[in-house]
């Protein structure tokens, strides 16, 4: 009524479920069964939700996607997903417009060339969803191993029963002191094993603006954007244990194999958008 211009941006999955996580246990892949729906969130304990409730959410949804006049989708995936769920008629509308950083935070080490012990870091909180579960099967296999060291770098949600020698818990972090922390311990190698399929990853742009590969599970924007950049090491979301075990065997046994990922972090990072650049792209697609 206004004759202004709506646009409606998707950076997690709320317009998919209340539960905007969508773990329950694992991610549901967008379940589209309202049945299915309704007794996974009574399992997750929301209340006052029936079929009907769910029912209207997502019609409400869908009408209102029709209505507005584009669609900011952070990553080509949740486009999409976008497109997959709600139908190709929204196409047209959707804008892919990565989220920009401020890059003048970030730098680079000086050395590129990778010795032992590898030193290896999960990097963000340290969570289910995050992929803490891995991590804990992985620090196991490797808990008496002195050639290789263990960092978690953000907030610890989650207790570990055994914290063992070559493991080192450094807290929650900020965005503007993260690049020299990770360069003043030596960080070799980010785990960034979400096992939910991200609709972006700002923790990849941070790492590839820190000069730090990274391993992931391939899904999700994640997996799309570090086959994109080629930055690091995918590993398949199925069995990742024993996959990400085998990896870092063979890292540890020949660090070389690191110094190409770490050149290429070099070489990529001006394709990380900074937050100016995302602007000039808000305004060229949204406010013309």
């Amino acid at each position: 009524e206004l004759h202004k211009k709506v646009v409606v941006s998707f950076h997690d999955y709320f317009l998919f479920c209340v539960h905007f996580i969508m773990l329950n246990p694992n991610f549901c892949s967008f379940e589209r069964d309202l049945d299915r729906c309704l007794a996974c969130l009574k399992r997750l304990n929301y209340k006052g939700i029936d079929r009907s409730y769910l029912e209207i959410r997502r019609k409400y949804i869908s009408e209102l996607l029709a209505l507005v006049d584009a669609i900011h989708a952070p990553s080509r995936f949740v486009r999409d997903v976008i497109v997959e769920y709600y139908g190709d008629t929204l196409l047209s509308k959707i804008v892919v417009v990565e989220n920009g950083l401020n890059k003048k935070a970030f730098c680079s080490p000086t050395e590129i060339s990778t010795t032992p012990p590898i030193k290896v870091a999960f990097l963000g909180n340290f969570l289910r969803h995050k992929g803490s579960e891995i991590f804990k099967e992985v620090l196991l296999h490797f808990q008496n191993d002195s050639r290789i060291r263990f960092f978690i770098c953000g907030n610890l949600y989650e207790p570990l029963k055994v914290i063992p020698p070559n493991l080192q818990i450094l807290g929650g972090y900020s965005r503007q002191n993260l690049s020299s922390l990770l360069n003043s311990l030596g960080i070799d190698l980010n785990l960034l094993l979400s096992i939910v399929p991200e609709t972006y990853s700002y923790t990849l742009s941070e790492s590839v603006m820190s000069g730090v590969p990274v391993v992931a599970l391939d899904h999700g924007a994640l997996g799309e954007r570090v086959s994109e950049l080629g930055v690091g090491f995918l590993i398949p979301r199925e069995s990742p244990v024993s996959f990400l075990i085998k990896l870092l065997e063979d890292i540890r046994n020949d660090p070389l194999l690191l110094d190409f990922f770490k050149t290429q972090c070099r070489e990529r990072q001006p394709q990380i958008p900074s937050i100016e650049e995302m602007g000039e792209q808000y305004l060229k697609y949204f406010y013309n």
